[in-house]
């Protein structure tokens, strides 16, 4: 979650520069990590963060590009903000 908002803070992506992500596959990484993160009450290790960018096909450059890119449009970044909120609160922890 310190890493998306820290992401974000940075947008000084090129303009018009376009995400490596799409919007659900953020949405997939970020809801996994932030569903690790309230579990263990603290950021999930970088294990634990690999093994989600590896379950999802992404590696870390992706998310921080994609959270750059999503920093230009800040309506959208909320959107997809409450999206990665729902998926930690609603899926259940992948075996």
């Amino acid at each position: 979650l310190a890493l998306f908002s820290a992401l974000l803070a940075l947008g000084c992506n090129r303009p018009g520069a376009s995400a490596p992500l799409t919007d659900s596959a953020f949405v997939a990484v970020m809801g996994d990590i932030k569903r690790m993160q309230d579990s263990l009450g603290h950021a999930p290790d970088s294990a634990m963060r690999a093994a989600v960018l590896r379950r999802n096909h992404a590696t870390a450059h992706d998310v921080e590009t994609t959270a750059r890119v999503l920093a230009e449009d800040a309506e959208h970044a909320a959107t997809i903000w409450h999206a990665i909120d729902k998926r930690a609160m609603y899926t259940q922890r992948p075996k």
